[in-house]
């Protein structure tokens, strides 16, 4: 699939760019408070765009966020009110 067609899909979806990395853009849905990382590559295996498209669906967010959240709070487990903010 192509890059642009999945961003595509994600906008149509609801989700927006939160921002740009150096190879990977992260990609957030603020009503299932979803972040997930979309490569920088011209095509992007099906695979995986079901996968992205998955985990947004489901509110999954990335082990980095969840453990910067961590941080940030002082705690070891973040709390379900922490994981609703993109």
């Amino acid at each position: 699939m192509k890059r642009g067609d999945l961003l595509r899909h994600l906008r149509l979806h609801g989700c927006y760019l939160k921002r740009e990395g150096a190879s990977h853009s992260l990609w957030c849905n603020v009503t299932m408070g979803a972040v997930v990382a979309v490569p920088h590559h011209n095509e992007v295996s099906n695979v995986l765009a079901k996968d992205l498209s998955r985990s947004l669906r489901s509110g999954n967010r990335l082990i980095g966020e969840l453990s910067n959240n961590a941080e940030a709070d002082g705690a070891g487990e973040p709390e379900r009110s922490s994981l609703a903010r993109c």
